[in-house]
């Protein structure tokens, strides 16, 4: 599992993120813990916006970064 931790003013991930968040997809893909494989998803969608699904509060969100 990856939590959000904090997010960078003015990234795109601000404002949508939040701290405490756990991220479940990334694309469609379940993450899991692998750190390597979340920064490849996150690298080759430097360009493009990323659809992600979260856990907040206990409610699954999706969110466009």
């Amino acid at each position: 599992m990856i939590s959000v931790s904090t997010t960078i003013k003015d990234s795109s991930a601000f404002g949508k993120l939040k701290a405490g968040d756990i991220i479940w997809e990334v694309e469609g893909k379940k993450n899991g813990s692998d750190l390597y494989e979340f920064d490849n998803l996150m690298n080759v969608s430097k360009e493009n916006s990323i659809k992600i699904s979260l856990f907040r509060d206990g409610k699954k969100i999706e969110e466009v970064v």
